[in-house]
C-alpha cells in the first residue's frame, strides 16, 4: 500500500462519503480550498484513476472531466449512469442495455437529463 498523506485522505474520503456525485477537479478544488494543493489533487485523481478506484466521465457542457468513486461498486464498469443536470445526483442503470452487436464500454458512458424529482419541480 502506497504512503497516505493527509490531502490524499482528505481526498479520499470525501469521494467515499458522497460516491453517488460527481465532482470536476475545479469543484474539488473549491470544496478544498486551503486544505489541498491543486498539484496534489490532479495527481491523485490520475493515480485513484489509474488504481480503478475513480472513474472519471468526459462532461462535453463543461468540456472537463467529472469524476466518481467506484472501489465499493466494482460492477460500475458494467453498467450505464445517468445524472440528473439539474440536481447532480448520479443513478446506476443496471440492466438498462443489452445489445448482442455491440461492445459498450460502460466505464465511460453517462447519460444526462432529469430525475424525477427535478421534472416535477422544472
Amino acid at each position: 500500500m502506497k504512503y497516505q498523506t493527509k490531502q490524499k485522505s482528505i481526498i479520499l474520503n470525501y469521494l467515499k462519503e458522497n460516491e453517488n456525485c460527481l465532482y470536476s477537479a475545479k469543484q474539488l478544488q473549491q470544496i478544498f480550498k486551503d486544505e489541498v494543493s491543486k498539484a496534489t489533487l490532479y495527481r491523485y485523481l490520475d493515480e485513484l484513476y489509474n488504481e480503478n478506484i475513480i472513474n472519471r466521465y468526459f462532461n462535453e457542457q463543461t468540456n472537463n472531466y467529472e469524476y466518481l468513486y467506484v472501489a465499493s461498486k466494482l460492477d460500475c464498469q458494467h453498467h450505464l449512469h445517468f445524472k440528473c443536470s439539474k440536481c447532480g445526483k448520479l443513478y446506476h442503470l443496471k440492466n438498462a442495455i443489452t445489445n448482442e452487436q455491440f461492445l459498450i464500454d460502460f466505464s465511460h458512458s453517462l447519460i444526462c437529463g432529469l430525475c424525477v424529482s427535478c421534472q416535477i419541480i422544472h
